[in-house]
Order: C-alpha cells, then sequence, then structure tokens
C-alpha cells in the first residue's frame, strides 16, 4: 500500500500548536525577581525550537540472494532471483515535519518498503542484478522524495525559530507581571508572601524519627571482653514507648475491654519489637516471659536488658 507525505498536518497548525503549548507552560511558572530569567529563556528556546531536517549520507546493507515472485507476459507466476539491500538514512531535526503540509507543496508518495523513524528513513530495495547505478538510482530517488518540500517547509518555520527567543522574554516577562499581582493581593488580604522562597509550595520533607539501638560495651576489667549495657537514650525511648502507647489504648476502648494482661502486653510487644533492631542484629529483641513480663534480651549469651511487668491500672485510691 502507497503512503504520501507531507499531507498529515497543515504547518501553520503545527506551529501554533508549539506556540500555544510554550505559553501554556510560560503560565504555569511562578516568575519573580530571583527568576535565573537567562537561563529559562535558553532552556525554552532548546524546547520549542522546530529543528529543520538535514538527511545524510545513506548507509547501505550487504546484498542478501532471495527470490521474489513474478508473472510472465502469459500471467503465469515464477520465481525470480533478486538481491535485497537494506538502507538507513539517517537525519537531523523534527521528524513531524515530514508530515506537514506547508502552503503550497508538491504531492509525493512513499514506497511500502520505506518507514520513517525518529532518526532515520529505512528502505529495502530490490535488484535483479547487482548495477551500482540501479542501486544509487532506487536510493536517489528516495531522498527526493523526502526532500521534495522541505525547502518551503524550512522558509516557513524559519520566522517561528528567529523569533523564538523575543516571543518567550515577552512572555516571560508579562507572567512576572501577573505573579507581582497575584503577590500583591495576596498580601493585601492577608497572607505573608515571600517571592524568594518557595516554602509555600513545597510541603516539608518528613523526616524519620532517629531510633537509639542497643550496643555493647568494653569492660575495662577484661581486655576485649564485652558486656551488653542499655544506654540511657535506649531506656527511655523505651519508655516513652511503653507510655505513648497507653495513652493510645486509653482513647480506643476496643482494645481494652474485656482483655486480659498478656491481651495487652502482646500490643505493648507489637509496637516495641518492630521498633527496635535485636541487640547484637539477629533474632528478636523483645520476647514475651511467663504472664506479664516484657524482656528485651542481649541474643548472645540471653542477658537481659531490659524488664518490664505488666500490671492493671485501678486507680490512685488503690495505689494509696
Amino acid at each position: 500500500m502507497m503512503g504520501n507525505l507531507f499531507n498529515k498536518y497543515f504547518l501553520n497548525d503545527f506551529v501554533n500548536r508549539y506556540r500555544k503549548s510554550l505559553s501554556e507552560k510560560i503560565e504555569e511558572l511562578e516568575i519573580t525577581d530571583t527568576t535565573d530569567i537567562l537561563s529559562l529563556v535558553e532552556r525554552l528556546k532548546s524546547e520549542f525550537t522546530i529543528s529543520p531536517i538535514d538527511i545524510k549520507e545513506p548507509k547501505p546493507s550487504a546484498p542478501k540472494e532471495t527470490k521474489v515472485k513474478r508473472q510472465n507476459v502469459f500471467r503465469e507466476t515464477y520465481q525470480k532471483k533478486v538481491f535485497e539491500i537494506f538502507v538507513t538514512i539517517p537525519f537531523d531535526g523534527n521528524k513531524d515535519l515530514f508530515f506537514c503540509h506547508p502552503s503550497t507543496s508538491i504531492v509525493v508518495y512513499l514506497d511500502e518498503g520505506v518507514s520513517i523513524n525518529s532518526n532515520n528513513v529505512t528502505a529495502k530495495i530490490i535488484l535483479e542484478k547487482l548495477d551500482e547505478n540501479a542501486y544509487f538510482s532506487e536510493v536517489n530517488k528516495i531522498i527526493g522524495t523526502l526532500k521534495s518540500n522541505l525547502p518551503r517547509i524550512h522558509d516557513e518555520i524559519k520566522p517561528w525559530n528567529e523569533g523564538l527567543e523575543n516571543f518567550i522574554k515577552q512572555s516571560l516577562e508579562s507572567r512576572k507581571g501577573v505573579v507581582s499581582q497575584k503577590f500583591d493581593f495576596m498580601e493585601k488580604i492577608g497572607l505573608k508572601v515571600n517571592p524568594k522562597s518557595t516554602e509555600y509550595l513545597v510541603p516539608p520533607t518528613v523526616v524519620k524519627k532517629i531510633i537509639p539501638t542497643p550496643a555493647t560495651e568494653t569492660t575495662k576489667a577484661v581486655a576485649r571482653e564485652k558486656v551488653p549495657i542499655l544506654q540511657q537514650e535506649v531506656y527511655s525511648d523505651i519508655r516513652e514507648v511503653l507510655y505513648n502507647v497507653g495513652k493510645a489504648i486509653e482513647r480506643k476502648p476496643s482494645i481494652y475491654k474485656d482483655k486480659y494482661e498478656e491481651d495487652l502486653r502482646d500490643v505493648f510487644l507489637l509496637f516495641l519489637e518492630t521498633r527496635y533492631e535485636a541487640t547484637t542484629g539477629v533474632g528478636e529483641a523483645f520476647n514475651k516471659k511467663g504472664r506479664t513480663d516484657i524482656l528485651l534480651k542481649y541474643a548472645e549469651d540471653g542477658t537481659n536488658l531490659f524488664v518490664a511487668e505488666c500490671k492493671f491500672w485501678k486507680g490512685q485510691k488503690k495505689t494509696n
């Protein structure tokens, strides 16, 4: 099936889409006195320039012997030996220009064996004999088809590319004025605005709380001997966890209603076991013993580092 070029878009509409997309992007920017306008102009100019197409030297593959079906004058089908060559034609520039219709154009067609890719054109050429003149004739025909409307297209995108920098600068200046008016209005209605900062646009970074890890310490009496200890910050952190969990449980009766001591003890263990790494990096740091104990053990020798006894609190009067 034959496919024709330079007829998918009107070139004028294609350029207008670039203009609209650029304007929409600028309208999303918060331009202030601290914005690096020069860098922004260069970045937008690079992104929205419509690059002309520059076709490079074709690169053929080695000929491959194959057979194709042919018909003689009597419409009889037979197999014909031919040579198949795949040609790659590199190009620089915007691929979409191959599909744009300029104000005036030549109607052209590409054979079904020709494909336009992002940065090259590939074609399959069939030769009945290894004749370099026949090969170059086929390649030049393809390149001639590809180039047929490019001079006119390049002329018509030239004003856009040459005026792009001024268009960007004017649009940025206009946007800066809109942003300035917005900030002035926000201040007048009581909103504090710092145009030099983006803190009001970006949520603060969530920082994970640093959790202390139980460690060991070399004794002075015996060289290289290590004994397990529980640092003060770990002890304080455990107490804080137990207190906070207890306060949270008080606000949720369904957790403690009709529960026994062991049941509530397991709730505290849930938070402790998932909070700390084991004392030596292996095994479980926290476990339970008996009916109500909460234990933090040293994994190597089972030494108790922390012991908590769970009891029901029945009020100040019962304590006294």
